[in-house]
């Protein structure tokens, strides 16, 4: 479309020459005839002759478009020129058990699906191939299950859902009783709730509760290979980088972000409004919002061992002197 009517589409001005949109691209890589933004507070240099920019700065070379929020609006621009895929129809090599339910024409269940007994899937729902989807399993309207993913028995799935390649939801918590030296396991018989709005990425593990259920709330949104213990809930939109570990009956409030690899101790709580810097653990609960961290960054290897000896060395001291 042309700059006037993805203005037009945005309820946006812009300034310049009104030309023909044909793709998208970065501040850093710009390309003739494409549509990027700039988030930040300095004025780009514009390299391209035809570039349309969303900015809430004045112009400086280009097609200026006018906006408060360019980032939000190149997204709402991205979802006008993607294609919208929707597929429909049950592939013959699909397993579907009997007392399974697929409601409406609008469902697309692929080739080597399996649906087993007292499932429930709602409306629009896309069920890519490969998929599991247990006993008594519901998945709400137009949620996305994508290749190979698995929703064990029991579970709950919202509307408008994506859950990622790989992905297992209610597999069995980790929980074992040590009793005369042997660990017994106990029984993990609750479920995964997942509400509305959620987005899961490939190969994350979320178990089923042992006695209550594992909850992870609306609009929050979980990136690959992130593993999230049972009884644990999640509040609403919280975002969750890759390969975060949460344990079991942690609890994590919401507008959280948890970093790339931070970790998360049983029991613990989380309020709401929450950033925990990646690879950091949180061992006690946090009770106020706010940025936390306990990371130390990287240091030369020798560095290292003299700064560790440098500690123990003056925590000895401590110690004597206060006889800590």
């Amino acid at each position: 479309m042309r700059v006037s009517e993805l203005c037009k589409f945005l309820n946006l001005s812009f300034f310049g020459f009104d030309f023909e949109i044909s793709g998208v691209c970065s501040l850093s890589n710009q390309k003739d005839f494409c549509l990027t933004f700039n988030k930040s507070d300095t004025v780009p240099t514009i390299k391209v002759k035809h570039l349309a920019v969303l900015s809430k700065l004045e112009p400086n070379g280009g097609v200026w478009i006018k906006s408060s929020n360019p980032q939000t609006d190149f997204i709402r621009a991205c979802n006008l020129f993607l294609p919208k895929i929707k597929l429909s129809g049950i592939h013959p090599t699909a397993i579907i058990h009997p007392g399974a339910k697929v409601k409406g024409d609008s469902v697309y269940i692929a080739p080597y699906v399996v649906i087993d007994e007292d499932a429930e899937i709602d409306e629009g729902c896309m069920v890519y191939a490969h998929v599991y989807v247990g006993k008594s399993v519901k998945i709400g309207k137009n949620t996305i299950l994508l290749p190979g993913a698995k929703i064990m028995n029991n579970c709950e799935i919202g509307s408008n859902c994506v859950i990622g390649p790989g992905t297992v939801i209610g597999g069995d918590g980790f929980g074992y009783v040590l009793h005369n030296g042997e660990f017994l396991k106990f029984p993990q018989i609750g479920r995964v709730i997942i509400e509305d709005f959620v987005e899961i990425g490939a190969n994350v593990t979320i178990d089923r509760g042992a006695l209550d259920d594992t909850i992870i709330k609306r609009g929050t949104k979980i990136d690959n290979l992130v593993q999230i213990g049972h009884n644990v809930e999640i509040g609403e939109n919280t975002l969750i980088c890759g390969q975060a570990g949460i344990a079991g009956s942690a609890k994590i409030g919401s507008y959280c972000v948890l970093g790339g690899q931070a970790g998360v101790r049983d029991h613990v709580r989380i309020t709401d409004f929450v950033r925990i810097a990646g690879k950091s653990g949180v061992s006690n609960n946090i009770l106020e919002k706010g940025d936390f961290m306990n990371v130390f960054p990287p240091m030369e290897a020798n560095k290292w061992k003299r700064f560790i000896a440098f500690l123990i060395r003056n925590f000895k001291k401590t110690i004597n002197k206060y006889s800590i």
